[in-house]
């Protein structure tokens, strides 16, 4: 399964999770089902179109609440309704139902990075009922349209560079929580056919898809042929699609990055550079003497960017075991750090430290900044 299908598989999978239930009446974006209030034969059935929709603050659906009495339509009875959450708006607050029990609402979907949440009652007949739209998952591809003299030099660029040369793009974490400021380091390599680096090449990189941000020092390749950028996250739900370019001949590469519904809170791993003595979040060089450490941070954070305490941590080497991690405390302190210390192994290669939260502390503040 490919990166993008594996995307999709996600955004599809959040959609059936964002479901949400009310008080005698259930009511879904993706599943509408209903309930009887307790003691009566009287239900409200809610059902949106489209099932989700972008946070643009422009995308509009169609929402239906059908009231019914042991399945048989109650026509002439208010319907009011209410958004709770994602800032979302209703042309009207209150809506007839016609002779087949239906009443018709019109929701405009807001800009908030969260789902949008409207709760319904029936005063008459006290029934009430929450319906959850949750955000849609979004790809975006640009198309550049060109004279078809164009057209065949670019297909003669494309065929020219493939003898030539070979670009590659690769990034890790290839996942992040959709929260505009988790970030994957990306590297694009370029050699010859033959295999050899082409260092001083001019490589032009672009998001061609999804929400987030380029970081970019380097215009060019480095001795090794490589160039190395930074992705962080936008607010959106999707995938997110990085093109590398080498302009001379169109030669193009490309790297998907998931991107999924941010949680509670965040999570973000700092060292200080012994060079610079500054923080720094990418990739850190030590000897593999089996003697050397690492001091580690880990900063858990809510989405206002205040720290969180009490969430306890995970840590672990992914791919290889070489060297060992040392966590004081798995629990974040006041100020949101858990200390870890990575001791050297004595073979060289890569290491990489993955950090999770394993759980959360129970607080009315977490389950308030918690999306719907």
């Amino acid at each position: 399964m490919t990166r993008a299908a594996t995307g999709l598989v996600l955004g599809m999978a959040i959609l059936m999770l964002l479901c949400a239930s009310g008080t005698a009446v259930v009511g879904s974006a993706s599943t509408p089902t209903a309930s009887p209030a307790p003691g009566t034969g009287v239900e409200l059935r809610l059902a949106c179109s489209p099932q989700a929709l972008p946070n643009d603050g422009r995308s509009q659906a169609e929402i239906t609440a059908t009231l019914l009495d042991n399945g048989s339509p109650l026509a002439g009875v208010n319907v009011e309704a209410d958004v709770m959450a994602g800032g979302g708006t209703l042309t009207g607050r209150t809506a007839t139902t016609d002779r087949d029990g239906v009443a018709h609402f019109h929701y405009r979907a807001g800009m908030m990075p969260e789902a949008g949440r409207v709760d319904f009652r029936v005063p008459d007949r006290v029934v009430t009922g929450t319906l959850t739209i949750p955000i849609a998952a979004i790809a975006y591809l640009d198309i550049q349209l060109v004279s078809p003299e164009e057209y065949k030099a670019y297909l003669a660029r494309q065929a020219a560079a493939a003898p030539i040369y070979k670009l590659s793009v690769d990034g890790f974490p290839e996942q992040l929580a959709a929260d505009g400021a988790s970030m994957s380091v990306l590297h694009a390599e370029l050699t010859t056919a033959d295999g050899r680096a082409v260092p001083g090449a001019p490589l032009t990189v672009k998001l061609v898809s999804g929400e987030g941000q380029i970081v970019q020092d380097a215009k060019a390749t480095d001795k090794a042929g490589r160039l190395s950028f930074a992705f962080i996250a936008g607010r959106t739900p999707g995938t997110a699609i990085i093109q590398v370019m080498e302009p001379s001949t169109g030669l193009l590469a490309s790297f998907d990055i998931v991107l999924v519904e941010a949680g509670p809170a965040r999570l973000e791993l700092y060292y200080r550079s012994p060079l610079t003595a500054a923080l720094a979040r990418e990739g850190a060089i030590m000897p593999a003497d089996g003697m050397a450490e690492l001091p580690v941070t880990a900063k858990v954070v809510d989405l206002l960017g205040l720290p969180v305490a009490g969430a306890e941590l995970r840590v672990e080497m992914l791919d290889q075991v070489n060297g060992w991690v040392e966590v004081r405390d798995p629990v974040s302190d006041a100020t949101g750090n858990v200390q870890i210390t990575y001791h050297a192994g004595a073979l060289q290669g890569r290491v990489r430290l993955r950090a999770y939260i394993a759980s959360m502390p129970q607080s009315p503040l977490a389950g308030l900044l918690k999306p719907r």
